[in-house]
């Protein structure tokens, strides 16, 4: 009884443990790439502060030369 277990058991067990083992590969594969992704969502992060100051300056800017040339509507 106890073969006839192991003898159902045993394929059932190897597959699984070689879909673990795919599995496990197709993690180590995508540790670098998410380690990559990271570091440029921090970069993105990093920049987005100098962006939003750029465009803070463009429209101060803007706004000064509308005053200037009389184009701005009057509040």
């Amino acid at each position: 009884m106890a073969d006839e277990i192991q003898r159902l058991v045993l394929p059932i067990l190897r597959d699984i443990q070689a879909r673990l083992g795919r599995v496990e590969g197709r993690m180590i594969d995508l540790e670098p790439r998410m380690t990559a992704q990271e570091q440029h969502l921090g970069g993105l992060l990093t920049s987005l502060p100098a962006s939003h100051d750029r465009i803070d300056d463009l429209t101060r800017r803007l706004e000064r030369v509308e005053r200037r040339l009389e184009l701005a509507e009057s509040v």
